[in-house]
């Protein structure tokens, strides 16, 4: 009688022992999102378990892979995603090797490619500063001319400095120089194998479409008028003395007057001419048309200007007045 009891002890302590094991499973965490060729720990915390613990990567009931038939039970095992395993919700099983009653579940999770998009940097914006000789966007012969720009938001630390044709500067454009972004000007040089040309002055990072770009800015031409300049003032029927610098030498040129709000709209033809086929030796005294309206006019020197209402390329004098008498 007594063997039986004795016998019957041992059977209820054994069995208390194993029903007083347990395992709880702390992470991951139940609505975590675990990413594709990450790794990440699982960690679980047990009592009354003796041995090794498998861990197992659960989908259901299906196991989805065995992650490891046996690691000391010290609550933590490190493992990578890998990019294999399908896209979906999981559970984490950690179970006791020696008795696999004994397990432990996490709640589901979510196993993603997380191929994140990174936003698209802020535009580079460079204000209409293009500052030029004689006057600012309007005309420049060529040589050095001096470069401003503004930016915001996050730019590259080196631009580059160019002139293109298309207002989109899709074309293949002239690279003039490169800059320091924080700088805010240079001073860069036209060289005298550019066709006289509307160009736009494009500012940007180097092969990306984060640039500014100058309004149409006329560049290139062989003469710079320099005199009549604003401060100029005459009535029709005068004579005034206009003067131009010349890369050429030589040769003759065609010299007529245009409003300015012709030359603003991108017209090309004067408005009469006031010298034909005059020498190229940098001054002309020439007579203001009597029937000339009043307003704004500007001197156009070119190559060929003359007979009126043949589209020319010159270079112009600042504004001037004319008045009546």
């Amino acid at each position: 009688m007594r063997k039986v009891k004795f016998i019957a002890l041992i059977f209820v302590i054994a069995a208390a022992s194993a029903w007083a094991a347990t395992i709880r499973v702390t992470a991951p965490a139940a609505g975590a999102v675990l990413c594709k060729d990450r790794t990440y720990s699982i960690t679980w915390d047990s009592s009354g378990v003796s041995g090794p613990v498998m861990v197992w990567l659960m989908q259901g009931r299906i196991v989805a892979a065995y992650l490891t038939w046996s690691t000391d039970n010290d609550g933590r095992f490190d493992y990578t995603v890998a990019a294999r395993v399908p896209t979906g919700e999981y559970t984490m099983a950690v179970i006791s090797r020696n008795d696999r009653s004994v397990r432990g579940e996490s709640g589901a999770f979510r196993i993603d490619p997380c191929t994140f998009t990174p936003a698209p940097p802020p535009p580079m914006e460079i204000a209409p500063m293009i500052r030029v000789f004689p006057e600012s966007a309007d005309v420049k012969v060529t040589g050095i001319i001096r470069v401003r720009w503004t930016t915001r938001g996050r730019v590259p630390d080196v631009v580059e400095i160019s002139i293109h044709r298309e207002p989109a500067c899709a074309d293949h454009g002239i690279l003039l120089s490169t800059a320091n972004t924080s700088a805010g000007e240079k001073y860069v040089y036209i060289p005298l194998y550019v066709t006289p040309e509307n160009y736009y002055m494009r500012i940007g990072e180097p092969g990306s479409s984060l640039f500014g770009r100058s309004s149409p800015l006329l560049i290139g031409y062989e003469y710079n008028v320099v005199r009549p300049t604003r401060s100029s003032a005459c009535y029709r029927g005068d004579s005034m003395v206009v003067r131009w610098g010349s890369r050429t030498s030589g040769g003759v040129v065609d010299i007529g007057i245009v409003r300015a709000s012709t030359v603003a709209s991108g017209g090309r033809s004067p408005d009469y001419c006031l010298a034909e086929s005059t020498a190229n030796d940098g001054e002309e005294r020439v007579t203001i048309p009597a029937g000339l309206a009043p307003g704004q006019y500007r001197i156009w020197v070119c190559s060929q200007v003359c007979p009126v209402g043949i589209p020319a390329r010159g270079s112009f004098s600042e504004p001037f007045t004319v008045s009546a008498r």
